[in-house]
């Protein structure tokens, strides 16, 4: 390729660049946005790095067209490791015709105040929203999880009632010189052994991720009664098993992406297991009693089957 033909290539890598950022198809708000047809959902926090016991606001907001039908989930005391102080809901309200929005738009909104006394990174767990279009079915639309951090007040291994001083300098005797054989047979030993141990390290971790997975699932799912939190369970063990955002996908899409890895056997459980418990959360469907038992066996049997599966950790 000569010194012309470079040129123009350049070139045309520059158009196509600039003609994206003049589209700008989608608005994502802060952490997380997604836009489907005409519904807009975006979910955003006030910061992203808090103190514990230091509040600040999840705002989450789906605008779509009037007549439009949005259910917001049940929000209880918490949310995955963060507890819920507050709770504000505008729903239904009119945006006329505001800066970049067209006449007949609507606005939902859900805004948490949140905290929390764990420290590190954690997570906001996907909120689910109901959305019904006029003259469609209803549908779900999951925002993403957003990584908060939570840095502690103190260093945890602070002694904030000793004061710790600088100890007095000392005169050190300088033993005298020997032989460093010893040392480096010593060291060519430990180096030899540290190096078995990380290579059966590595060779295990496939296992260990698989096993570890499987187990914290069948525990979960061995004491809850709630079908909700099995699905939830199912979707953080496909999650973490397979290595796809099962969690905040669409039921349709998780089938899909098991389907691609060469699952066929489980798919029918788990497409019956988070439809069932949608239709629970959105649809008003009643499930109690020997049906609500099904169900969570169904749970266990879902994943034990899709653990079966040779695929990725």
């Amino acid at each position: 390729m000569n010194y012309f033909e470079i040129k123009h290539l350049l070139r045309w890598v520059g158009c196509c660049i600039g003609i994206a950022f003049l589209i700008g198809p989608i608005r994502v708000n802060a952490q997380t946005g997604q836009a489907a047809g005409d519904v807009e959902v975006t979910a955003e926090v006030s910061r992203d790095v808090v103190q514990i016991a230091d509040p600040f606001d999840l705002n989450i907001q789906v605008i779509a067209p009037d007549g439009t039908r949005v259910s917001f989930p049940e929000i209880k005391k918490t949310l995955g490791p963060f507890e819920i102080i507050k709770t504000n809901r505008a729903l239904d309200v009119p945006l006329g015709n505001q800066a970049n929005q067209s006449e007949g738009q609507r606005l939902w909104r859900l805004k948490l105040s949140l905290e929390t006394l764990d420290t590190g990174r954690l997570e906001i767990p996907p909120i689910e929203i109901a959305v019904q279009l006029p003259g469609q079915s209803s549908q779900i639309r999951r925002t993403q999880p957003i990584p908060i951090e939570v840095a502690s007040i103190v260093e945890p291994n602070t002694e904030l009632t000793q004061f710790q001083g600088v100890a007095d300098l000392h005169d050190v005797p300088v033993p005298a010189s020997k032989s460093n054989q010893g040392f480096w047979l010593a060291t060519i030993a430990g180096a030899i052994v540290l190096a078995l141990a990380g290579g059966a390290f590595f060779l295990k971790q496939r296992t260990s991720q698989q096993v570890a997975a499987k187990v914290w699932a069948l525990r979960k799912l061995k004491v809850t009664r709630d079908l909700n939190e099995a699905e939830s369970i199912v979707r953080q063990f496909i999650d973490e098993r397979f290595g796809f955002p099962a969690k905040s996908m669409p039921i349709d899409q998780v089938l899909t992406e098991l389907n691609a890895l060469g699952i066929d056997e489980s798919l029918a459980g788990v497409k019956e297991l988070l439809e069932t418990s949608e239709r629970v959360k959105f649809g008003g469907l009643d499930v109690s009693g020997n049906d609500t038992q099904r169900l969570l066996s169904l749970a266990t049997e879902v994943v034990e089957g899709l653990d079966s599966f040779g695929g990725q950790a």
